[in-house]
């Protein structure tokens, strides 16, 4: 009949790679498995993603496996309330994957993610940033596929 951890901050702890992997299973295990009432989490100004530029492929794989990691947390903890994700460098595909955790989350009220290649849109879905050739790429096929009927076909051939 003790307290429970309901508030941790971990605010420029250098977590990253295993141990970061490690720390986030334990979250979803505490959310998920265990009934823990763990709400609010920061864990800004850590080295959760790869970084945007010259990221070893090590690096980016466990990178990878945080962001899924975070993804599960997100898609099955229904105790968690606000996340400080703000300045981990997360790359636009890892803020995909944690976006994918999120479409079906209805718990989360609080969610920071400055500092990453992602934003999160007036309905609170994260967007990725994309650069360089991949944006523009990524332009052109969304601004097609969300138009429908006529307007496609004229925008298609409007676009080479």
């Amino acid at each position: 009949a003790g307290r429970l951890l309901t508030s941790l901050d971990l605010t420029w702890n250098r977590l990253h790679g295993e141990g970061a992997q490690s720390f986030i299973r334990g979250v979803y295990e505490n959310g998920v498995v265990t009934g823990g009432k763990l709400r609010r989490l920061n864990l800004a100004w850590n080295r959760l993603g790869s970084g945007t530029v010259g990221a070893d492929d090590s690096r980016r794989r466990e990178a990878k496996a945080v962001a899924k990691a975070l993804a599960e947390v997100f898609r099955h903890n229904t105790t968690l309330f606000h996340m400080d994700l703000a300045y981990n460098s997360f790359s636009a595909d890892d803020c995909a994957i944690i976006g994918e955790g999120l479409a079906t989350n209805h718990t989360l009220f609080g969610l920071h993610l400055i500092g990453n290649e992602a934003a999160i849109d007036s309905m609170g879905f994260i967007v990725p940033l994309r650069r360089g050739a991949d944006a523009v790429k990524g332009e052109a096929s969304t601004g097609l596929k969300n138009r429908t009927g006529a307007a496609a076909a004229a925008a298609a051939k409007e676009d080479p």
